[in-house]
């Protein structure tokens, strides 16, 4: 009778634990759609300024160069 009731605890538990796990991972996966919405957003924010990626570094470039610890003849 003990050995009964033992195994009836032990298949409660582990139902019980298997439902606290499809919610969780029902909530990890609705979470990780909105993340892959935020990466495809954050993609095409990075396709427009891909445009202005070169300019943006000759100005980083030149300023560093400028505002640096070069004197002025270094600088020429």
């Amino acid at each position: 009778m003990n050995e009964t009731r033992d195994m009836i605890d032990r298949l409660m538990n582990e139902k019980d634990q298997c439902e606290r796990r499809l919610e969780n991972a029902a909530k990890l996966i609705d979470l990780l759609g909105d993340e892959g919405k935020r990466w495809s957003d954050e993609v095409k924010l990075l396709e427009a300024q891909k445009e202005f990626f070169l300019g943006n570094v000759f100005i980083a470039s030149s300023s560093l160069s400028y505002l640096g610890p070069f004197t002025g003849d270094y600088r020429e």
